[in-house]
């Protein structure tokens, strides 16, 4: 089934008797223990004839929070939210532990302000006399 011959699933153009001859034999056949030897048979060939030199292996890393449940990273699919399970509890608990709020620059900002407003209300005031 190469492409250069019929527009196949092939674009490595890969010819092999025996991988041709497993191809057709598997294509029909339901899933079974027959199909996967079979399947396993032309993986073997492939390694081995290794059609195609990869050049890119891609990987993913994510950071995922303890509680979060179901979690499995695929690059194929992003539909997996679907399974994602997050336990409220958990996640409750430890945002009340880690999630304190810091509000000293809160408060150097209103300093700030009214440290600022204050010279401008006397000078506004004096000006006006």
């Amino acid at each position: 089934m190469a492409r250069s011959n019929n527009n196949g699933p092939n674009t490595a153009n890969f010819k092999n008797k025996k991988y041709h001859q497993l191809f057709e034999k598997m294509r029909c056949m339901p899933n079974n223990a027959e199909r996967l030897k079979i399947c396993r048979q032309m993986t073997e060939i492939l390694e081995n004839e290794c059609p195609w030199i990869p050049l890119v292996h891609n990987e993913d890393y994510g950071l995922y929070h303890q509680w979060y449940h179901n979690i499995e990273p695929g690059g194929l699919s992003g539909a997996k939210l679907k399974y994602m399970d997050i336990d409220p509890a958990e996640r409750d608990e430890y945002q009340k532990k880690y999630n304190k709020p810091i509000l000293w620059p809160l408060y150097l900002g209103f300093l700030l302000i009214i440290g600022l407003t204050i010279p401008a209300i006397i000078t506004f005031y004096r000006e006006r006399q």
